[in-house]
């Protein structure tokens, strides 16, 4: 079992993202909320869900796809999950954290 940990940048990216959907509804805003957190309770029963980032050869950084969005995370030793950011698909990951 993993421990899910969310990194402040992540938090605040989440934030942002549910402010910019709610400018046109409420509702599509808190529905994409609740699979973003469905997505990453997955963690919690298997954190070894593992892909690589796809943006980068060298990066310890994971992904996870879900919908529209990339949830992006790190793993560190005792299964603990670092969630980096959870950015749209189409983003730019150079812009949305550092290798």
């Amino acid at each position: 079992m993993g421990k899910v940990v969310w990194e402040d940048s992540a938090l605040l990216g989440l934030d942002d993202t549910c402010d910019f959907i709610s400018r046109d509804s409420n509702f599509n805003a808190l529905r994409e909320l609740e699979k973003v957190i469905a997505t990453l309770e997955k963690f919690e029963i298997n954190s070894l869900l593992r892909k690589y980032l796809r943006d980068s050869k060298r990066s310890t950084k994971h992904e996870l796809v879900e919908g529209n969005y990339r949830n992006i995370y790190e793993i560190a030793f005792n299964h603990t999950v670092f969630i980096v950011c959870v950015p749209h698909g189409a983003s730019d990951l150079n812009n949305s954290h550092k290798n």
